[in-house]
C-alpha cells in the first residue's frame, strides 16, 4: 500500500507497506497531479522500510510510471530520499544510482532523521525552506520502524 502526506508541503512524505499494486501506482500519479496543480518546488521522503520486493511484472510497471512522473516533475522536484531497511541496501542502491542517475538529486538512507537532514540541506541550496514539524514526522516514523524491527 502506498500512502502520502502533503500537509507539510513543500515537504512530502510517503510510505510503502507490503507489495505495490496498480492501484498504488494510480495513487502516485494522483499525488503528482496534486503537486502540479499546487505549483512550486518540493522535496520528497519515501519510507520503504515496510515494502515487499515487487515481482518482475510490477517492477516493469513501476519503471514505466516512475519515468512518466519524473518527466512531469523534473523542474519542481528539488530532491528526494528513500528510506530502506539496512545500510547494506543503502550502499547497493547508491551504487546503482551512480550508473543510472535520477533526474533530481536522490539519496538512500536508513532512517527518516538522516533523510530530513539531507532534504533540509538540499532545500536550502535551492532557496527553499522546510516547515516546522518535519523533524517530528521523522522521529515518529523512526520510532514506529524501531518498534516493528525484529
Amino acid at each position: 500500500m502506498f500512502t502520502y502526506d502533503t500537509s507539510l508541503f513543500p515537504f512530502v512524505h510517503s510510505r510503502i507497506v507490503g507489495a505495490l499494486t496498480d492501484e498504488d501506482l494510480r495513487v502516485m500519479t494522483t499525488m503528482v497531479d496534486e503537486f502540479i496543480t499546487r505549483g512550486g518546488r518540493y522535496v520528497t521522503m519515501s519510507d520503504g522500510r515496510g515494502a515487499v520486493a515487487p515481482d518482475i511484472v510490477m517492477r516493469r510497471r513501476i519503471s514505466e510510471v516512475t519515468k512518466s512522473l519524473n518527466e512531469r516533475t523534473r523542474d519542481r522536484h528539488v530532491a528526494g530520499c528513500v528510506i530502506v531497511g539496512s545500510r547494506l541496501l543503502v550502499g547497493a542502491l547508491t551504487a546503482i544510482r551512480w550508473v543510472v542517475p535520477s533526474p533530481s538529486p536522490e539519496r538512500f538512507t536508513s532512517s527518516a532523521a538522516e533523510s530530513v537532514k539531507y532534504l533540509r540541506d538540499a532545500a536550502a541550496t535551492a532557496d527553499l525552506s522546510l516547515p516546522p514539524g518535519v523533524d517530528d514526522v521523522a522521529a515518529r516514523l523512526d520510532a514506529e520502524a524501531s518498534r516493528k524491527a525484529p
